[in-house]
């Protein structure tokens, strides 16, 4: 409760140590512009944050090491570091962040980086991510287009699809899909 601009979760409470953002436990907290979370926390709860269009700034601590679904989704953030402590990024979790221009993501982390960063439009026009192109990472980690969903006639191959260089365009044709 409250509206506070600036959230401070604290490391521990009523004598113990806080580790989790329940589910939904900000969800359409409007006001809030920053959180800062201790090094305790371990879990952000599915919806957590979801529709804070206000947060642009949040520290992701060392230890973190599960983000749940649709965690972030609406938010302001410009910029996300994920620290090599998370080991599960759940669907959506950073879904229609309209500002997210860039993120880092240790390449040992399983994600769907479609679904974890759909409608992300900076990401696509900043070239990092484009939400038409389907691509498999390559064991040298670099990006191989394997389809296009997009609706434009006039396709350009991008350099960089979710911050990986492209190298290569799979043997199958991409086809322009016409609904």
């Amino acid at each position: 409760e409250g509206d506070a601009q600036t959230v401070q979760i604290p490391r521990e409470l009523d004598g113990h140590t806080v580790v989790t953002i329940c589910n939904s436990a900000f969800r359409n907290k409007r006001r809030i512009t920053a959180v800062h979370l201790p090094e305790t926390i371990r879990r952000i709860g599915s919806g957590a944050f979801h529709g804070c269009t206000s947060l642009a700034q949040i520290n992701l601590p060392d230890g973190l090491e599960y983000i749940g679904s649709g965690a972030f989704q609406g938010c302001a953030l410009k910029q996300v570091v994920i620290p090599s402590s998370v080991h599960v990024i759940r669907e959506y979790a950073f879904k229609r962040c309209p500002f997210l221009a860039g993120f880092t993501i240790p390449s040992e982390i399983e994600h769907d980086p479609k679904a974890v960063f759909a409608g992300c439009r900076m990401l696509a026009e900043s070239g990092i991510w484009d939400d038409d192109f389907r691509f498999q990472t390559a064991e040298d980690g670099t990006a191989i287009i394997t389809g296009y969903t997009g609706a434009e006639s006039d396709v350009v191959i991008p350099s960089i699809l979710h911050g990986q260089t492209v190298t290569a365009v799979a043997e199958a044709d991409i086809v322009y899909q016409d609904d």
